[in-house]
């Protein structure tokens, strides 16, 4: 009878190694995918962001060569406008008018 009991906590004490080892192996996997999503999250992202820059500098170069614009000074009006346009709290309103106009400036509503 003793034997039987010292039998069953041996398998009772394995039992707990097996599930430990178990518990270790499933943690070790969820840790590592979790290190694997974030990983291709930020790759994701600074691809995107690279992705982003690259496309900002072709279309902002396609505009100089459009318009024509050359000089150094002018391509920096107009980058210094691309920033303004991206500013949350700022509204760009652009119209075309002809030389002899007068251009009359007002604040934007909710300003």
């Amino acid at each position: 009878m003793e034997s039987y009991i010292q039998q069953a906590d041996v398998e009772r004490e394995q039992t707990k190694v097996e599930v430990n080892k178990f518990d270790n192996k499933r943690e070790k996997v969820l840790r590592t995918a979790h290190a694997d999503a974030k990983l291709i999250v930020s790759k994701a992202r600074a691809t995107a962001d690279r992705l982003t820059r690259q496309a900002r500098t072709n279309g902002t170069n396609l505009v100089f060569q459009l318009t024509q614009i050359s000089t150094q000074e002018h391509k920096s009006s107009m980058n210094y406008l691309f920033t303004l346009r991206e500013h949350p709290n700022i509204t760009m309103i652009v119209s075309h008018l002809p030389s002899n106009s007068m251009t009359w400036t007002q604040p934007v509503e909710g300003s």
